[in-house]
């Protein structure tokens, strides 16, 4: 049975960090998902991602680079991703290692400041 886990809660915060810890990658086959703050997440443990080539995902996964993306729905590209990513345990760390950087440098709170700063300068 699926557990609920609360942030407020340090004992539940510790088990999601466990669970982070012991992953290989990150997977996200969602059918609707307007953004995916759950990827920034996994980016921000170092893992690999997958994720659906549709909504917000391809601006999170760079894909090839921080992680691979498939067709909404296509549970055979799913798999292969998954397969091609645990056949290869380097790419993966590669993988992991981009996507935190690709966190780091694009989705904090600093980062996305900058980005709206130079944007709204741009709009003077």
């Amino acid at each position: 049975m699926p557990r609920i886990l609360a942030t407020e809660n340090p004992a539940h915060v510790e088990i999601l960090e466990e669970e982070y810890r012991k992953a290989s990658v990150y997977v996200l086959p969602s059918l609707y998902e307007p953004f995916g703050i759950s990827l920034l997440e996994a980016m921000a443990h170092g893992l690999p991602c997958i994720g659906v080539r549709e909504f917000a995902m391809p601006e999170i996964i760079v894909e090839g680079e921080t992680g691979l993306l498939v067709e909404r729905g296509d549970a055979g590209s799913l798999a292969n991703a998954m397969l091609e990513i645990a056949a290869s345990p380097p790419m993966g760390t590669e993988f992991g290692i981009a996507g935190r950087k690709r966190l780091e440098t694009q989705f904090t709170w600093a980062a996305v400041a900058r980005r709206m700063a130079d944007a709204m300068a741009v709009m003077t």
